[in-house]
């Protein structure tokens, strides 16, 4: 029988787990061959490290949250597991930039949910007006209403504009992209909404239930060292993409190759690629932004899909990261600073990351990552405009800089799905349309299964599955 290919679209950690799962899992289908079709001239999309005179600067994300087992799991069979670095413990509260002054953010919060009333009481944060109204939660009856609402909309409900807008709004917009008010609560804040339900009280129900997460799951003890913490990888962690690759047959990846044209033809995918090559599948699997692959199904002529896949509404991110010619800056000790939306600054967020992983950097030197706001990120579009307004924004928050040694500005754009009011009806939709098209296509990705690298290497053993199942039904039918 001849090579069965799954070309997979995308050199993204969810695309390379995919296809290193297609290719774990090779028995089920002998006659199997996987390609991964990567646009960009590198593979791992918003992973990547720039590793330079002893320092180690993350471009994207810096760490990943480990919940389970699942993810140590993956990292053994990469070889991964000695590389993993947690969190300093010492490296410092976080803090947040209100109304001119640095004031930490309460102990016991998470994403910006208080979770302990005391925590709250005690916080500068609130005025005792607001603290008063955050009680009400205590008495205030549940919604009923059906249908999805705005994290900021249930939280204003529950405890009140300043909990949003000083404890909420700085951590979700940060993580997320988007201000709490178009946020949908549904996708990230869904537990919540049961403690409402079943207890009436946010938080009566967090002192008797078990931890809710951001994503409606329920955080568990695990037996893996290092569960439920971050980490990070010593090397960088864009050492997860090359292991990723390595594992791949030394032929599978194609670098600087798009996909052009996508079409369905005598029960086979035509792929037009950007080296000008036509090639065959029998299934494919993309991990493209939901944009990307609206563009491809329009070429086939199918505008209804098109439609929905344009739905999602996609942010622009950007970052630059200092590297200070000394020691931790003097007079502040904290690990992050969250600035609210409302504060109309450059930066949205500063990240202490040598205090946070000592090992990026040698003795005697700071880095600083500081993230932009998006307004800022559309209004300054040359490196060196955001570079000088960043660095000047910095120096108004932290007081005199020390010198810098270097600078590195990373730009993504579109790359961050937003998870807007709506989120899951919009992907239920959308996978109702591709479940109906009958076709062996696969459409997974972080705007279907998450941003984090769990979330990906996750998503992308699913999309494995799904290619090997459509496989064996074509093999029956052959």
């Amino acid at each position: 029988m001849n090579e069965m290919r799954v070309a997979v679209l995308g050199g993204g950690v969810s695309g390379l787990a995919a296809a290193y799962f297609l290719v774990r899992k090779k028995e089920r289908v002998p006659f199997l061959r996987v390609d991964v079709y990567e646009r960009a001239p590198r593979l791992g999309g918003v992973v990547e490290t720039h590793v330079a005179d002893g320092a180690i600067v993350e471009r994207g994300p810096d760490a990943f949250f480990a919940r389970d087992e699942k993810i140590f799991s993956v990292l053994r069979e990469l070889g991964l597991e000695d590389e993993l670095v947690a969190q300093n413990p010492e490296a410092g509260p976080t803090y947040v930039y209100h109304r001119g002054r640095l004031l930490p953010l309460p102990p016991g919060t998470e994403m910006g949910v208080p979770r302990r009333l005391l925590s709250m009481v005690r916080t500068p944060l609130l005025s005792p007006a607001g603290k008063l109204r955050a009680a009400l939660d205590f008495v205030l009856p549940p919604l009923d209403a059906p249908g999805d609402v705005s994290v900021g909309e249930f939280f204003r409900r529950r405890f009140g504009d300043e909990v949003v807008e000083a404890l909420i709004e700085p951590l979700v917009g940060t993580v997320y992209g988007a201000e709490a008010d178009v946020l949908s609560l549904d996708t990230l804040f869904p537990a919540y909404r049961d403690l409402e339900r079943r207890y009436r009280s946010v938080l009566l129900g967090l002192r008797r239930s078990s931890r809710p997460s951001v994503r409606g799951e329920t955080k568990s003890a695990s037996r893996a060292p290092g569960a439920g913490r971050f980490l990070t990888l010593r090397s960088g962690l864009e050492e997860l993409v090359r292991r990723l690759a390595r594992a791949l047959p030394p032929d599978a990846v194609h670098l600087q190759t798009g996909v052009e044209a996508l079409a369905w033809e005598d029960g086979l995918w035509k792929l037009v690629l950007s080296t000008g090559e036509t090639v065959s599948a029998f299934v494919v699997v993309s991990t493209l932004p939901a944009w990307e692959l609206a563009r491809l199904l329009r070429g086939m002529g199918r505008e209804d899909g098109a439609a929905l896949l344009e739905e999602i509404p996609y942010s622009s991110t950007a970052n630059v990261a200092f590297r200070f010619a000394s020691p931790p800056l003097l007079g502040f000790s904290g690990a992050a600073i969250l600035v609210p939306p409302r504060e109309r600054r450059v930066v949205s967020s500063v990240s202490f990351t040598s205090r946070k992983w000592p090992h990026t950097v040698p003795p005697g030197e700071s880095l600083v990552r500081v993230f932009v706001d998006r307004r800022s990120v559309e209004r300054y579009t040359a490196d060196a405009e955001l570079r000088e307004a960043v660095e000047e924004d910095l120096a108004r928050l932290l007081g005199n800089l020390p010198p810098v040694r270097s600078a590195l500005v990373s730009r993504f754009d579109r790359s961050l799905a937003l998870y807007t009011v709506g989120h899951k009806e919009r992907l239920a939709r959308i996978r109702t349309y591709f479940a109906n098209l009958g076709l062996p296509l696969v459409v997974r990705g972080a705007v279907f299964t998450g941003v984090g690298i769990p979330d990906c290497l996750t998503g992308g053993e699913r999309a494995a599955d799904e290619a090997l199942e459509h496989l064996a039904a074509l093999a029956k039918r052959a």
